[in-house]
């Protein structure tokens, strides 16, 4: 019996000219290098010690938050603005999720449940209830934590809150009103992050 010896597959090459997908990178990548070489760049000024000079401004401005006490409690305010925003539009969120949700989960849409010695109010919030609680809640807060950067996102449109005080200074070029701007944006986003972790950690336990 004459045994074959095993076929060695070469690896595909890297650019194959019947890969559609291949073609389309590489028109994009030609495309790209196009469009810069049209554009009148300053490469010279781009990587001068003036521009250096003002980079480190920039940085160095964001680097020292503005702290006076004026300031604060304008930020404090757009801060508690656009949280009841996000805390509006997430309750809103759950409320309409479980109005939908709750008839949904029916065996089927004719059930009339004849024999329970309870009704389905009680049913939902001695067993149905404490079973979804730990999801609802976790689910609630994290849209609660996303919902907290779009109402930063529709403060930028003139919504209010931290999102106009972020495009206005931003605008201004008032680096350290930005950075204090910003830092409270990341310390609300921490805050419902820790609130979500140790619910579900109260939960569990």
């Amino acid at each position: 019996m004459i045994q074959k010896s095993p076929t060695h597959q070469l690896p595909p090459p890297l650019f194959d000219a019947r890969c559609k997908a291949c073609w389309f990178v590489l028109g994009l990548a030609c495309l790209t290098v196009v469009s810069f070489w049209t554009l009148d760049l300053k490469w010279a000024q781009f990587f001068s010690v003036d521009a250096a000079r003002r980079m480190g401004k920039f940085i160095g401005e964001m680097l020292v938050p503005e702290t006076s006490s004026k300031f604060l409690i304008k930020l404090a305010w757009a801060a508690l603005e656009t949280l009841a925003m996000s805390a509006l539009g997430t309750l809103l969120a759950v409320v309409l999720g479980l109005a939908l949700a709750v008839p949904a989960s029916k065996t089927h849409s004719d059930d009339p449940a004849r024999w329970r010695g309870i009704s389905e109010a009680k049913i939902f919030w001695y067993a149905t209830l404490p079973q979804i609680l730990p999801q609802l809640v976790s689910y609630t807060l994290y849209r609660w934590e996303n919902n907290i950067r779009a109402a930063a996102v529709l403060g930028v449109v003139g919504a209010g809150g931290l999102g106009q005080m972020l495009a206005f200074h931003m605008g201004l070029f008032q680096m350290q009103e930005t950075s204090s701007i910003l830092l409270a944006m990341l310390l609300m986003v921490a805050l419902v992050d820790s609130l979500s972790y140790a619910s579900r950690r109260v939960m569990a336990s």
